[in-house]
């Protein structure tokens, strides 16, 4: 009698093991981010970012609301593959680590997610040149799953234009 309910026991945590595994691949493998961003940009234009988050499943995903230092990991780089530096602000924002200012939001079955960031407010993105960027974002299936990972593939875009387009930068028609 107490070896098959022994047996009983160690199938349910086995079970329920398997179940956390199965969510936890829900969040990883199913839900989908995408990244936009121009790929030429004039000087003094700000570097604009559109970020998606596509939840295709049956089962809510949780995700982190915030100021883009709390909520990504971004790695800019030049065409050397050398990081790019913050911007003044940037630092300022990258120091701040309160906890405080990070919001759970739901993201319901079938539903979608987007939120814009400006780049250029982050980073030196200043001189002309090619850049490339990825995004690193953590989503959650449930409180008692750890997060997983959803990283984009390194975008290009480029910073330059010719003389025509300089001052639409400015903000002036031409």
């Amino acid at each position: 009698m107490k070896s098959s309910a022994l047996i009983m026991l160690i199938a349910s945590v086995y079970s329920m093991t398997a179940l956390a595994d199965d969510v936890g691949n829900i969040a990883e493998n199913s839900c989908q981010m995408s990244v936009n961003i121009s790929t030429i940009f004039v000087p003094l234009e700000p570097v604009v970012v559109n970020i998606t988050l596509t939840n295709p499943t049956e089962t809510e995903l949780y995700f982190a609301l915030g100021r883009p230092s709390l909520v990504y990991e971004i790695e800019v780089l030049d065409i050397d593959g050398v990081a790019i530096p913050l911007t003044r602000y940037g630092i300022k924002e990258d120091k701040i680590k309160d906890g405080k200012q990070v919001y759970r939001s739901r993201l319901g079955p079938k539903e979608n997610f987007t939120e814009q960031i400006v780049l250029s407010r982050f980073y030196d993105l200043s001189l002309y040149g090619k850049y490339s960027l990825k995004f690193k974002r953590r989503i959650h299936s449930t409180d008692t799953i750890p997060a997983k990972y959803l990283e984009s593939p390194f975008l290009q875009f480029e910073i330059g234009g010719n003389a025509k387009e300089m001052p639409r930068a400015w903000g002036v028609k031409p």
